[in-house]
């Protein structure tokens, strides 16, 4: 465990990786019957909202973007587990790593190791249900801040549509950017947790050293499939903002096409006028030209 936090390289590989979880069972150890390293990643798109002098709210780079609605910053976290001595819970020792944690989830493991962590050595994987759930809760202040600033561009776009006036079209392009990229985090968090538990499900095969061990690990089960029903609420979620986005730019798309259909339409009037004038007044000109030009003889 030393060896790969000490290990930069491996470590830079290591946070890098995109959504997914992987293990790793070994019997290396001399002082361990059975070691479990596990680990998952988390990827998801970030926003940072910001209101000045009381204007609706908006999306806006921490890093300075310029462009409307812009924000190129991402939520990255890796967590890194071992379980030493897994088949003997008197001799079972936990390592924990979390890579990139935020202040919410350095916080929430400072009050979880002033608990009785007893059962986190019948089944270390809850923690892993605890990561979960702070990240689910960073993303959701994610998926709340985009929705507000969207209901606002929505309520405006509305209203535009009967006043022909200007649609912020670069800001509608983010907005819809960061609904894909934060509906693909949820796909990629739900195949996460389904191979966490099918992981689960192959642990509670083994037989248990202890038989007050079950129960925890079948709260363990019950914990991962209640985080895979946030995780398939967030989703769907992300389904309808995506289709209220694309509902929005068809109709910002249509108002603008009426809108120069309008103009198109009073440019053909003026033409028309114009044709009229010249039609008139021309042939006129012409004969009054004739008229006045001197004659060769004279």
């Amino acid at each position: 465990m030393a060896a790969f936090y000490h290990d930069s390289r491996r470590r830079t590989l290591f946070h890098k990786e995109a959504n997914r979880f992987g293990h790793h069972a070994c019997n290396s150890d001399a002082h361990s019957k059975c070691a479990i390293d596990s680990y998952f990643h988390f990827l998801c798109k970030n926003v940072t909202i910001s209101s000045v002098d009381g204007r609706s709210p908006g999306i806006a780079d921490p890093r300075g973007a310029v462009l409307s609605q812009g924000d190129w910053t991402w939520i990255r976290t890796s967590v890194f587990m071992r379980w030493d001595n897994c088949d003997d819970k008197d001799k079972a020792a936990v390592s924990l790593v979390i890579f990139s944690a935020s202040p919410e989830m350095r916080d929430r493991c400072q009050r979880l190791w002033q608990t009785d962590l007893s059962t986190v050595l019948v089944d270390p994987f809850s923690l892993f249900v605890i990561c979960l759930d702070e990240l689910w809760l960073q993303a959701q202040c994610v998926v709340r801040g985009v929705s507000d600033v969207f209901s606002q561009m929505e309520r405006v776009s509305r209203v535009k549509s009967t006043d022909d006036g200007r649609h912020d079209f670069v800001g509608l392009h983010n907005i819809a950017k960061h609904i894909i990229y934060l509906k693909e985090s949820s796909e990629a968090a739900l195949m996460t947790i389904s191979h966490l538990e099918a992981f689960h499900r192959e642990l509670l095969k083994r037989p248990p050293q202890e038989q007050d061990a079950m129960p925890t690990m079948h709260m363990t089960s019950q914990m991962l499939a209640q985080k895979a029903v946030q995780f398939e609420v967030w989703k769907l979620r992300m389904t309808s903002l995506e289709k209220r986005m694309q509902n929005i730019i068809n109709l910002s798309f249509n108002v603008v096409t009426q809108h120069d259909s309008h103009v198109l339409k009073n440019d053909s009037k003026s033409m028309k006028a114009i044709a009229t004038v010249t039609m008139l007044f021309l042939p006129l000109a012409t004969i009054a030209v004739r008229v006045h030009q001197p004659s060769p003889i004279d």
